[in-house]
């Protein structure tokens, strides 16, 4: 008998023991990462048009109880104790920018000449590193500033002519933020449909719109937008009111396949992101209204030119004004240099795959390799995104290039995320003034949510 419970305490301690350190070692990161009193809510606006808040802390409990006690994946636990007793280590080098990265983070908007300006609040470990070594990261539109504990980040975006002095502006607009703090209140949340998708969930972010304007044609009145989670999944539910709604004037679309996107949403940001690439490329187009693509992956071929980068996918591009194909590939030089050739304004070819191009109409441009996807839809979707998101980091051929991207930590670290995924689907419907929302990403049944976030953080860092 005694021989017995010695063999049992044999195999049981060791795994106490690796529990405890492990605990131990979470216990001495967060109060080494977490010591930051928790401040930041307070300076968010009340009238902010935008404001978002994610629950870092409540994420951190919930996905170390889950991985302690629920799925029980050894090889995380070794991992994960292996970067928290590095992190320890290497806590307060040079490279820190006194950022408490396992505090709540809020983000804000409000509008300011002329432009929007969005706001990041968080909490400081260590005023005086950020204050030092945050200017190195920023740019022309962007500010700073801090009060005891807590950092402010500042990015202006408007459309028309750049304002050279807006930097001193920005700084300015910060001061007047911090001289406004207030007192906390809590929030309450305003949603009432579909509850039941996040009753027993941790809430993981939650989003509020209070005359916000996505672009031109959507504004919002009010809006709130909720995401909570448990170890399988993730909900995200919300409901907003419109402002003077455009009608839908949709007549096309693309039947969904591989990874799809829908989406009538474009802010002004992304007009222009999109365009400045578009120019990039030797394209010209005027202003684009809605996407439809579906997505299936990449194809790395070599040709006499050397390697040709050929994504796989269909696009369906609907602009505001009438357009000529002629005029959208003017310039095709830039692309010529890829490798990349056009065959009288029908087909782009990239060594064996072609692209066939086709003006639906005046307004509507094809670009892709399965015309028979597109069909004459009128549909109130603004904004969907669907499908095995696995495409997103397929990759075919290319011989030892493509092995090494593979092994790459940022597409190891998608890929794995990926692979894990079950089902993937969120969409934004409108109906009349309103803007219904509904989301949701489940993982496969041998798979944990949290898990898998962390997994992803880890490889991402090249530690796991």
């Amino acid at each position: 008998m005694p021989m017995k419970v010695f063999l049992i305490f044999k195999k049981v301690i060791p795994f106490f023991l690796g529990v405890l350190f492990l605990w131990s070692s979470l216990l001495i990161f967060s109060s080494l990462t977490n010591k930051s009193a928790q401040n930041a809510e307070k300076y968010l606006p009340e009238n902010a048009n935008f404001s978002f808040k994610i629950k870092i802390k409540d994420f951190l409990k919930s996905s170390t109880y889950s991985m302690i006690f629920k799925s029980k994946d050894q090889g995380l636990l070794n991992s994960l104790q292996k970067y928290l007793t590095n992190s320890k280590d290497k806590f307060g080098e040079n490279n820190d920018m006194g950022i408490d990265f396992s505090s709540d983070i809020y983000v804000f908007g409000e509008e300011f000449e002329n432009g929007q300006n969005y706001v990041i609040l968080f909490n400081l470990l260590n005023p005086n590193s950020f204050a030092e070594n945050i200017p190195s990261i920023l740019h022309k539109n962007q500010s700073f500033d801090h009060v005891k504990n807590v950092g402010m980040i500042v990015t202006h975006f408007s459309k028309g002519v750049e304002n050279k002095n807006i930097s001193k502006k920005l700084k300015a607009y910060l001061i007047k933020v911090i001289k406004n703090k207030r007192k906390f209140k809590a929030e309450k949340r305003v949603i009432k449909e579909a509850d039941e998708l996040v009753l027993n969930k941790m809430h993981f972010f939650e989003i509020n719109l209070n005359s916000f304007a996505f672009n031109d044609d959507f504004k919002s009145r009010k809006g709130n937008v909720l995401c909570s989670l448990d170890e399988k999944s993730l909900n995200i539910t919300g409901k907003i009111k419109l402002k003077n709604p455009s009608l839908i004037e949709s007549k096309w679309t693309l039947i969904s396949d591989g990874f799809h996107l829908e989406t009538a949403i474009i802010s002004n940001e992304i007009q222009d992101t999109i365009q400045k690439y578009l120019n990039i490329s030797g394209i010209k187009t005027p202003s684009i209204e809605r996407i439809s693509m579906n997505y299936y992956g990449m194809e790395l071929q070599e040709s006499e030119n050397g390697l040709i980068v050929a994504p796989l996918f269909d696009i369906l591009l609907t602009f505001r004004e009438e357009f000529k194909i002629s005029q959208v590939f003017k310039d095709f030089s830039i692309l010529g240099g890829f490798g990349y050739k056009m065959e009288k304004n029908k087909v782009i070819s990239a060594a064996k795959i072609n692209y066939f191009i086709d003006s639906i109409d005046t307004k509507n441009l094809f670009i892709g390799r399965n015309l028979k996807k597109v069909i004459r839809k009128k549909n109130n979707t603004l904004f969907e995104l669907v499908g095995d998101p696995k495409h997103l980091t397929t990759l075919k051929g290319g011989g030892f290039l493509a092995s090494f991207i593979q092994v790459f930590p940022p597409f190891k670290a998608s890929n794995d995320f990926f692979k894990s995924v079950d089902e993937f689907h969120i969409e934004c419907k409108q109906i009349n003034q309103d803007v219904k929302i509904f989301g949701e990403l489940k993982f496969k049944n041998e798979y944990y949510l949290y898990n898998e976030f962390i997994k992803f953080y880890l490889t991402m860092k090249g530690e796991n």
